[in-house]
């Protein structure tokens, strides 16, 4: 049984399914649920710049956090959303975990080739060998693998 259930996420890609999943065990255990985004602003000379970003960039940014907390809400569950500026992502998962006292990761992974999800697999590798809480690894499958599967258990 889970008590804190931890999810990153990270535009441009929304882990619905590991969102849902940790919705749905979070309503049923009653157990919290954190939502984590990391900004990885580690003091490189654009730095200073990343403040200046558009506002367009900020919006698209606010409407991700939103869609994330959104498919939480459909399960009945609720959020808290935690945002980390200026670390190495990896790390500060890692210490939201610890100061939030969470004691399960989801991360939501894609299925492409390996050369579109190198980040996000050096981040879930990271995850599982530097953390002392169990990592949860959820691939996303694509709506068109779904839909079959969905409609022939309808009939």
């Amino acid at each position: 049984m889970f008590s804190h259930i931890l999810v990153p996420v990270a535009p441009p890609f929304l882990p619905r399914t590991a969102l849902m999943t940790a919705a749905a065990l979070s309503v049923e255990q009653c157990a919290e649920l954190s939502l984590v985004y990391v900004s990885d602003e580690r003091g490189g000379f654009l730095t200073p710049l990343l403040g200046l970003l558009p506002d367009e960039n900020r919006a698209r940014l606010n409407r991700f956090l939103g869609d994330a907390l959104a498919i939480v809400s459909e399960y009945g569950a609720k959020a808290s959303l935690k945002v980390v500026r200026g670390a190495p992502i990896p790390k500060a998962i890692k210490d939201v975990v610890q100061s939030l006292g969470a004691d399960v990761i989801f991360v939501g992974m894609h299925r492409r080739s390996p050369e579109r999800s190198a980040s996000n697999g050096a981040i879930t590798k990271a995850l599982l060998t530097e953390t002392s809480v169990p990592v949860l690894v959820i691939y996303e499958s694509p709506v068109s693998l779904v839909l079959p599967v969905a409609n022939g258990l309808a009939s």
